[in-house]
């Protein structure tokens, strides 16, 4: 699962730039992130 976590983080920022008008896309990483983060 670190590749997930490792790609997370970088999926995060380039969603806030592509998307500055959506931050759905940077909630949904974040809640993934905390979820693999419980999950190790």
């Amino acid at each position: 699962m670190s590749g997930v976590l490792t790609h997370v983080p970088l999926l995060e920022p380039t969603f806030k730039l592509t998307e500055p008008m959506r931050p759905s896309p940077s909630e949904l990483t974040d809640t993934l992130a905390d979820g693999y983060c419980e999950g190790t």
